[in-house]
Order: structure tokens, then sequence, then C-alpha cells
């Protein structure tokens, strides 16, 4: 695994803390998650496929973190490691922070994720060292899942039309509209938290006359949200 010196995959804290461009590996990025489906048997019929809702994203993105080169050109990447590993625990005893994850070649970049479990550390190629333990390589995977807060979800009461006399119906909720709730939050960010489905960002940026699903948003942007099926 040799590094990409055109990508890079940027990890920013929810809550400010944290924000680090991270060079990619030229390992594939591995992703799992999305739209699920379970097959129905029937009886002497073929079976069915039913769609059963949307599984979180999980991702392995390989990266790496480079500072050698020749002497007194070399930068030190422990810090920087360290950093890293950060995210993987809360502080006092609080979860782990939610960070946005970010770039060109990301699946579903924009998304809002956690560190599903301290990254691998690998060795290709070689990490190096150099005197008293001094870090100027090494190579990880960082592994992430999909983070959508409940406190995120904004959901609107609608009044059933038309009404029937006597029934004393309540219309379903459903969500209708929402807010930005963090500077910088893309449609496709705003889709995964309000449908737990990062792909329907482009349903919400047509609904609101956009053309761009990375769009980063001005937080307290309202949006209007097409109905849930």
């Amino acid at each position: 695994m040799s590094r990409n010196p055109n990508a890079k995959i940027r990890l920013k804290a929810t809550n400010g803390n944290f924000d680090m461009n991270i060079a990619l590996a030229s390992a594939p990025i591995a992703y799992s998650g999305g739209a699920t489906f379970e097959e129905v048997a029937r009886p002497q019929m073929i079976g069915m496929t039913k769609y059963a809702g949307n599984a979180l994203l999980h991702l392995e993105v390989p990266v790496l973190l480079d500072g050698w080169g020749p002497a007194g050109d070399r930068e030190d990447q422990g810090e920087r490691l360290n950093k890293i590993l950060s995210l993987c625990f809360g502080a006092k005893g609080n979860p782990p922070p939610s960070f946005e994850a970010s770039a060109p070649t990301l699946p579903f970049s924009g998304t809002v994720f956690k560190m599903e479990g301290l990254p691998d550390l690998t060795d290709e190629p070689p990490r190096i060292y150099g005197e008293g333990g001094t870090l100027f390589r090494q190579a990880l995977t960082l592994k992430m899942i999909q983070f959508v807060d409940p406190a995120d979800l904004e959901f609107k009461k609608v009044d059933p039309s038309p009404k029937v006399a006597g029934a004393g119906a309540i219309g379903q909720a459903e969500p209708v509209a929402t807010e930005v709730l963090r500077e910088g939050e893309t449609y496709l960010g705003v889709a995964a938290r309000v449908y737990h489905d990062a792909g329907r960002g482009p349903e919400i940026m047509r609904a609101n006359g956009d053309v761009n699903p990375f769009k980063q948003l001005p937080k307290g942007k309202r949006l209007r949200l097409p109905r849930s099926e």
C-alpha cells in the first residue's frame, strides 16, 4: 500500500474539537450497508424480495501518515496518530465524538460517522522510526460506522386531508422540514440524519432547488424535505 498523493480525507468533529486532513492510501476503500432486503419464501412459488430498510454504513478507509523525507525535512507523525486515536474514546466517560468524513473518492462523502473501533495499524508500507522512537511513517485503516443521533431527527405532525367527519383520526407524523444542525452539513448528511439513508441526499437537494449534493450548508438553514415513502 502506497500513498495516494492526490487524495486526502478530511475528518471534522461535530463538536469543533478536531479537524484533520489525512492522505488516503492507494488501497481501495471497503464499505457495506445501505439498502437491505429479506428473502420471503412462498409455498410452491418463487420467493419474494422484501425491502427491509437501510442499514448503517460501515467503512474501512486505508490512510497513510507519512512524514518521511530527506534529512532535515522529516515530520514526526506520533502526535497526528494520537489525535486520530482520540476519536475512538470519549473524554470523561462521554461517548466518542462524532465527525464528518469527506473526500472526493469517499462513498457517501459528508456523512457523519463515529469510529467503530481502534484503527488497524499495518506495516505496508513499512513504518519508519527515527532515533528515540520518533514515528515518521505509519499506515493504518480507519474503521468507521455511520452515526445517526435520534435527537437530531425532527418530525412535524400534520393533519389528515381530507378529514373524515367523526373519525377523530390524527395524521401520521412524518418529516416535512428540517434545519441544518451543523455548519457545513451537506444534503447527503441531512439525508443520513433524517432518513437514515445518505443516498436520498439528491432528493432533498432537488426539493430545495439546488444542484450540488455535496454543497456545505449554513447552520440553521431550513430545508424542505420530500415525503418519506
